[in-house]
């Protein structure tokens, strides 16, 4: 998988679905798991007799604590994993062209290239699954990816899977990110699903599993906002550096810009032009945020000088 550029921005995609809004981005909390809001957007597969998927406050040696306090996404919260397990849990996100940015804080502790956990999608309602890093199969959908942090790669081959995989020990809290798009011209879905899976072999180690927390998603979606934002163009984009908005009676309150990293790298509260000056910022791809007096939206822009 590439590794030109790394990703990690805010939020969760929205849920609506009731009516379309093209090439907008929503800003929504993280799923942390410490309340009804986050807890819903996870489902664990309560099919499988075995599944050790768990939400609540790990109490083991090594997962002795969430990121965000109390909960987590864990392989059971107290035990050690058992032998010839297999346990799944999904999250289902509305989605249109364009991009989809996925964000998570994790622990591993598991044998090494022998257990593990692997993210799979679907994008025809759970009927086929597909490793995340599959860039052959997402490549022949007309999927992009642009890159990776701290993410398995084909390299990482688990046994139980006899493919990619998180296996090992990560020694401690690790980010892991990524980022693709698909394109207009490819027949999607409504409905992107993700899916963590984890599984061992016969052999007990007493190892701890994985845990999960803090996932971060944002993408471009379906949804109502009846003060659409769609008559606001920035220009010229790619940009030198100086932006011109076509769209001065929105009466803009704030402008965040965020680069590839996730990072807040300008801020502008007292906006009351129809320029945007970021000509200070290096070249790569950001998004801009924009908070009105009745809406609040993104756009994507590349700085290029």
């Amino acid at each position: 998988m590439k590794k030109s550029f790394f990703v990690s921005l805010l939020t969760l995609v929205s849920f609506l679905s009731n009516g379309q809004l093209a090439y907008e981005f929503s800003f929504y909390p993280f799923i942390r798991f410490d309340d009804t809001l986050s807890i819903k957007y996870v489902q664990i597969d309560t099919s499988l007799s075995n599944n050790i998927w768990q939400i609540g406050a790990p109490q083991k040696v090594i997962f002795n604590n969430a990121f965000s306090s109390p909960n987590a996404l864990v392989t059971d919260t107290m035990n050690s994993y058992p032998v010839n397990n297999y346990s799944a849990c999904y999250m289902t996100f509305v989605v249109a062209e364009g991009y989809m940015i996925f964000d998570f804080q994790h622990k591993f502790n598991t044998d090494t290239l022998a257990d593990g956990g692997k993210v799979e999608v679907s994008i025809d309602r759970r009927a086929s699954w597909h490793n995340i890093t599959d860039d052959a199969y997402w490549a022949s959908l007309g999927y992009n990816f642009f890159g990776t942090s701290n993410f398995y790669t084909i390299n990482d081959s688990v046994s139980v899977f006899n493919e990619p995989g998180f296996s090992g020990n990560s020694n401690g809290w690790v980010r892991s990110t990524l980022v693709f798009e698909w394109q207009q011209a490819f027949v999607l879905p409504d409905t992107f699903d993700l899916r963590f899976v984890f599984s061992s072999d016969s052999i007990d180690h007493l190892n701890e599993g994985w845990m999960i927390d803090q996932i971060q998603i944002i993408a471009n979606h379906t949804g109502i906002n009846e003060n659409r934002p769609e008559d606001l163009f920035i220009f010229p984009n790619p940009s030198q550096g100086i932006l011109n908005l076509s769209d001065t009676d929105k009466k803009i309150k704030q402008i965040k810009v965020f680069d590839f990293l996730g990072r807040n790298v300008h801020l502008n509260s007292n906006y009351d032009n129809s320029n945007l000056d970021l000509s200070q910022l290096s070249d790569g791809i950001y998004y801009i945020y924009f908070v009105t007096d009745v809406s609040e939206f993104g756009r994507k822009i590349v700085l290029r000088k």
